[in-house]
Formats: C-alpha cells, structure tokens, sequence
C-alpha cells in the first residue's frame, strides 16, 4: 500500500518555543508547516533542547497552534554562529488562545 505524501507549506509565521521547564519564550519564524511539524529559524544562536513546547501564531489576531514534540533535525552547520534553523516533529497539538497558550505555566505542561 502506498503511503500518503505529507505536504509542508511555506509559511512565514511567528513561532514561540521553550523547552519543559524553562519559564522563557524563545522566538522565531516557520520557514514551513505541515501536519506533523514545522521547519522554524530561531531569532537566537544556539541548538535548542530536545524536547519543546512549540506555539505557532495563526493569521487570525487570536489564535495559534500550540503543541509539544522533539527537534529532529538541525538545518546548516553546527558550528555556525548563526540564529539555528530546526525541524520539530509534533506529537501532539492543540488550537488556543494566543495570550492563554504563552501564559502556561511550565510546571503543569508535562508529557
């Protein structure tokens, strides 16, 4: 049986991501989306951890997608003192209030 294609959209969207635990946003933009993950450029230097909380501002002034999953790819050289650029896969996600989804507290987001 063949397996469906899975199709990545270039989307230019502003993206917020923090590992479990940290209590600080990290920001960037997606470079594409698709129903499993997103390919996004972060604004800082530096690999981020593993494992991730991921909100993705929708182009509705409300909403975005929130989810949690796990880098699985690092895009360019790994010595690069450049902002990284990432592949996240989501394991799971959610649609939530922009404000409500960057409001939550670390503790209580558990996997």
């Amino acid at each position: 049986m063949r397996q469906p294609r899975r199709r990545a959209y270039s989307l230019c969207l502003p993206v917020w991501y923090r590992a479990a635990g940290e209590t600080e946003w990290h920001t960037g933009l997606t470079r594409s989306v698709s129903t499993t993950g997103a390919v996004i450029r972060a604004d800082d230097e530096g690999a981020p951890s593993e494992q991730l909380i991921v909100a993705i501002g929708l182009p509705s002034v409300t909403g975005c997608l929130v989810g949690s999953g796990r880098v699985v790819r690092m895009i360019g050289s790994a010595g690069e003192s450049a902002p990284a650029t990432f592949a996240v896969q989501m394991t799971r996600y959610r649609l939530d209030r922009r404000d409500a989804a960057l409001s939550i507290d670390p503790r209580a987001t558990r996997d």
